[in-house]
This record gives C-alpha cells, sequence and structure tokens, in this order.
C-alpha cells in the first residue's frame, strides 16, 4: 500500500457518521497549574496534570478550541469537549492535541489542511475553520502531534511519522523510520532510538543539518553523528543538545541564533558548537530567536529579540545566551512567534515578548490603566492562577 493510500484510510475513518464524537472526562478544579506548554502563533495552550487543556491570545480562526471566532482571550480559557490530552501543539493558527486514548484532534484554520479534514462549508472570515477540537483521523493512532507552518506531523503508535497539510515535507508517510520524538514542523526533525537526530524540508538554509541546500522529502541524518537528548527546528535553523548537555546548532545565524557571539549572513549546513559552552537540557526556538533551560533550571535566551523573548527587560539583539529575569526557575520552555512561555518548578505558567493578541494569558488590569501595553520585556505570571 502507498503512503497517499495508508493517509486515505486513515483519514476516511474520520469522515463517517461516527468518525468524530466527543469523550466525556471530568474538569479539573482549583488553581491552574500546568505540565505542558506551547506557544503558537499569537495564541498559547497548556495542559494540566490531568489532561485538561487551555488557551489564551488569538482565535480569529477558532485556534483556541472554544468555539470563538473574532475574539481575543487575554485568560486561559478551557478548550471544549472535555477531552484528556497527554500531547499539545500550538501552531500558525491553529492547534493540535493527542488525547490519551492516542486520538489526534486538531482546531482553528485549515485553509492549508494542517488542521486535518474538517465539516465542509464550514469557514471564518473566508478560511476554512474548525472552532473545537476534531478528529484528524482514526482513533488510537497516534503518540504525539506536531504542529508547523502550514502542515502538521504526527508520531503514530508505531513511530513512523505521518504527515498532512501544505508545506514542505511528503504529503503521507515519512518512510520506515522509527522516532522516539519529534520537533516542531518547519521542517519536521527527530531523534530516533539510538539517538541519532534526523531532518526533512526544505534546506535553503542549510537546516537540515546533512551538509547540503537540497530539499529532503524524506528524513535523512544530520552530519556529524553527534548524540542528541533534544532537538528543535524553525524556518531558518534548527538545533539539538547533545549528550552531556552541549547545544548544537546549525541552518542560518542571520540574527545571532547560534547564540556563538557574533550573527552572519553565511549558511551553516552541519552541526556547530553553540551557546558559548553552556550546558542544557531543554531548547526552543523560533526563526530568529533560541532559548533553553540549564541543568539548573535556569533559563536563557538569545537572538533577535524584537519582541521581548529573551526577556532580559529590553528589545535589544543578544548575540549570547542572556539570562531571563525573575530569578524563576522553569523546567519547560516553549517559543512562539512573537513570544515566549514557559512552565515553572511549581507548575505556574509565565509568559513574555509580544502580547498584543493576548497571547500572554495575562488580564489586562492586572498590567495598568487602559491603553497600557500587554507585551512583556520579563516574565509575568499567566492570569487564573495562584501563585
Amino acid at each position: 500500500m502507498t503512503s497517499s493510500q495508508i493517509l486515505a484510510c486513515i483519514l476516511a475513518a474520520c469522515l463517517t457518521s461516527s468518525g468524530c464524537k466527543e469523550s466525556a472526562s471530568p474538569t479539573d478544579t482549583g488553581p491552574l497549574r500546568f505540565v505542558q506548554i506551547s506557544a503558537g502563533f499569537w495564541h498559547t495552550c497548556a495542559l494540566t496534570a490531568a489532561g485538561k487543556a487551555y488557551c489564551w491570545g488569538y482565535s480569529r480562526y477558532g485556534e483556541l478550541g472554544a468555539s470563538l471566532n473574532n475574539r481575543t482571550r487575554g485568560t486561559p480559557i478551557a478548550v471544549a469537549g472535555n477531552h484528556l490530552f497527554k500531547n499539545i501543539s500550538a501552531g500558525w493558527l491553529y492547534t493540535c492535541g493527542v488525547l490519551l486514548d492516542e486520538s489526534a484532534y486538531c482546531w482553528g484554520a485549515s485553509g492549508s489542511g494542517a488542521a486535518g479534514p474538517i465539516p465542509v462549508g464550514q469557514t471564518c472570515d473566508g478560511t476554512p475553520c474548525v472552532l473545537k477540537p476534531w478528529r484528524v483521523a482514526a482513533p488510537n493512532q497516534f503518540l504525539d502531534v506536531s504542529t508547523g507552518y502550514p502542515f502538521t506531523c504526527g508520531r503514530l503508535t508505531n513511530q513512523r511519522i505521518m504527515c498532512w497539510g501544505i508545506g514542505e515535507a511528503t504529503f503521507g508517510s515519512l518512510g520506515d523510520t522509527a522516532f522516539v520524538s519529534l520537533s516542531r514542523s518547519y521542517p519536521g526533525c527527530g531523534l530516533t532510538a539510538d539517538s541519532l537526530a534526523y531532518c526533512w524540508g526544505a534546506n535553503q538554509r542549510g537546516r537540515v543539518g546533512d551538509s547540503s541546500l537540497t530539499a529532503r522529502p524524506f528524513p535523512v541524518a544530520v552530519s556529524g553523528g553527534l548524540k542528541f537528548i533534544q532537538i528543535a527546528a524553525s524556518a531558518q535553523h534548527s538545533c539539538g543538545i547533545v549528550t552531556g548537555g552541549a547545544l548544537y546548532c546549525w541552518g542560518f545565524n542571520d540574527a545571532g541564533q547560534f547564540g556563538q557571539g557574533f550573527n552572519d549572513e553565511a549558511v551553516h549546513p552541519v552541526p556547530e558548537a553553540a551557546a558559548g559552552g553552556l550546558l542544557f537540557s531543554v531548547i526552543d526556538l523560533n526563526i530568529y530567536d533560541t532559548c533553553g533551560i540549564t541543568a539548573s533550571q535556569v533559563a536563557y535566551c538569545w537572538g533577535s529579540n524584537g519582541s521581548g523573548i529573551v526577556g532580559d527587560g529590553t528589545l535589544d539583539q543578544r548575540l549570547a545566551p542572556t539570562l531571563v529575569l525573575g530569578s524563576l526557575k522553569f523546567v519547560s520552555i516553549s517559543v512562539g512567534f512573537s513570544h515566549a512561555c514557559g512552565i515553572a518548578t511549581d507548575s505556574l505558567a509565565y509568559c513574555w515578548g509580544s502580547g498584543g493578541e493576548g497571547e500572554l494569558g495575562v488580564d489586562p488590569l492586572t498590567l495598568g490603566p487602559p491603553g497600557t501595553s500587554l507585551s512583556s520585556t520579563v516574565p509575568i505570571l499567566v492570569s487564573r492562577q495562584v501563585p
């Protein structure tokens, strides 16, 4: 069976009359504390320990999953359906997640098909959309999903990769390579059980890391044979943490995304030591910025900093890792289009950067009188949480 036939079989199950039923679950009570967070284009989503999903920010196309469109939500709102998730990924004007039963759901804009097959004729400002979680494939298929621009990839229960939408990867199965983890899909990158990194997609900036500038429709090994514990990818560059915590990056370094103390217009198509020798346990990035958490749970960011993602109280470009202010200890960090968010050791969420669409999750009244900027160059506590 071809990859296209496989994908057709999976998607066909969702298009039957019984293909997308919601499952009931208990709701959370008490303060909102999170175990996973994902910063998207202009919105953010997070999961509680029980698997309840909350989103906040821009919702013109239903990307909050709360049956809202053309409304900005500045504080967390529960995703509709009482689903329990084990994975969530906020992407470009849409969101996807995997339930505890390993079924994949998406919501938001799907003009590119990135949110999967949605009800025919449902639109938001002329763009195909779905306002609440909609199952994108047959149930019990996925370990996790990864959103991007503008396509989505997911790890199936056999650890193979399946992608859908319009973008820089093959539509359907990405072959027989088994992956234990998956980056966001900008291009996609993933790690195998033996800790080797593979990437795929457009490669004009060298972001695939295979020493070439050739587009790769299927996963190819990143050069150097390094053993990685985590990998992250953007449209400009990719970075990975190797065993021991050192950071390596490849691709384009025009904004200082590598954290090497300089920026240039050269293409770097193979991994290079980055971040000035700091050792990391978590890494994430966007096109122009990179953030990481050290083994001591301290957050550093660097790069363009045009929207305050570095979190050091300025909008100044930072070519080397710069301490995120606030004396916070983080366990996870996520970098969106123009903002970043992290979960502290007490499970409270903080966000910083651009907040004009509510993506920081802060009630405007807590920031000052009417007219006060909703953006912040330092971490601020997401609303509806009790310190």
